[in-house]
């Protein structure tokens, strides 16, 4: 007869708690893989963006709440990002609203709106610390994605508490 899978037969029978947290460890490698990538080189990996993303559509096919509004709501600060980009003349990077469309997939709106939010208000209070402190002009260039991840890790650990 047909050959059985065994991942996918563990896949399909684990508990919805479980298959999020492995969504959440996927995403949080996938945005330390390229929080690494904009630190060094200002450049993010596509393809980490990606298999976040395809990651992110399956488990939302899966549970069957791909075309919510609470999904597509997830998309808006990425689009919004994009936006923004193309205004700015890319002084924010159009890397960042990829990563922002991708976990916009997997978070859905409100949770990729506090998470936007918290990365901002990190990045502020660095920014602020880097002009005070360390005599920064205001053109000095930081990478975004470190603060993405940090916004992420708040919006995990409130998800917990």
């Amino acid at each position: 007869m047909y050959a059985r899978c065994r991942w996918a037969e563990y896949l399909c029978g684990m508990q919805q708690e479980e298959s999020v947290v492995i969504l959440q460890i996927i995403t949080l490698i996938g945005l330390a893989v390229n929080t690494v990538f904009d630190t060094k080189s200002r450049k993010i990996s596509l393809v980490v963006v990606g298999v976040t993303a395809f990651c992110g559509l399956c488990w939302r096919m899966g549970e069957g709440s791909l075309f919510t509004w609470e999904v597509l709501w997830g998309l808006v600060p990425g689009l919004l990002w994009f936006l923004l980009a193309r205004v700015t003349g890319e002084s924010v990077g159009y890397g960042d609203a990829w990563v922002l469309l991708a976990v916009g997939i997997v978070l859905g709106g409100s949770d990729t709106l506090l998470m936007c939010t918290a990365a901002v208000f990190l990045a502020g209070i660095i920014a602020l610390v880097l002009l005070v402190f360390f005599h920064k002009n205001r053109k000095y260039q930081m990478p975004f994605l470190p603060f993405l991840m940090a916004g992420y890790l708040c919006v995990c650990v409130i998800q917990y508490l």
